[in-house]
């Protein structure tokens, strides 16, 4: 079979890159797309590999939450509308290269309409302006491997009112986009985790 990523291209915004490859830091890119008979919709399923993480917004609603280069995860989307639709990727790279590599299929009565990551789609630093992105190589190529997609699932309520966490040594304990994020990093690695609100 084919896989769902296949036609997607890594990307990363243009304005930020530096010497082929990813500046760390917060970035965003994003698609606009229409739909145009929300009611022949059967099933709109975004696919996200990712390098280092990310964070999905469809029409400003969080629908995804973590990744790592190696994994590509899937969602489900219930909050498309018709007419226009925003979706934007809030991704984070911690060094090393990164990418953004996604895929949107849309189902319909029509047949699959996939709305594949490219340099069609627009790139920005974090708060900054929209621009181009950068074209990173077909899925598959350069260091990111092929991965099996995997259902991601946001979570609710994973502790229990009163609860504190304490950062142990080496670790970093924030709040971002309303998940918890726990990192900890050494000088030979990086590994975040998410607990989502």
């Amino acid at each position: 079979t084919v896989h769902p990523l296949h036609a997607a291209r890594h990307i990363w915004p243009a304005a930020e890159m530096h010497n082929g490859e990813a500046k760390p830091g917060k970035v965003d890119v994003r698609c606009e797309f229409e739909i145009p008979d929300l009611v022949a919709l059967k099933r709109a399923r975004l696919i996200l590999q990712v390098d280092d993480e990310a964070v999905a917004f469809v029409n400003n609603q969080k629908v995804f939450a973590g990744g790592r280069y190696d994994q590509a995860l899937f969602v489900d989307l219930t909050n498309l509308r018709q007419g226009k639709n925003v979706l934007r990727i809030k991704a984070t790279n911690y060094g090393a290269p990164g990418c953004v590599t996604a895929a949107l299929h849309l189902e319909s009565a029509d047949g699959m309409r996939v709305l594949s990551s490219d340099t069609s789609w627009q790139g920005r630093p974090e708060g900054g302006a929209w621009g181009p992105v950068a074209d990173l190589g077909a899925y598959g190529d350069n260091v990111w491997p092929k991965a099996e997609p995997q259902l991601s699932v946001l979570r609710a309520d994973l502790m229990p009112n009163g609860v504190t966490i304490e950062p142990a040594q080496g670790h970093e304990l924030t709040v971002e986009d309303g998940a918890l994020q726990i990192a900890s990093r050494n000088a030979a690695t990086s590994v975040v985790a998410h607990v989502e609100d």
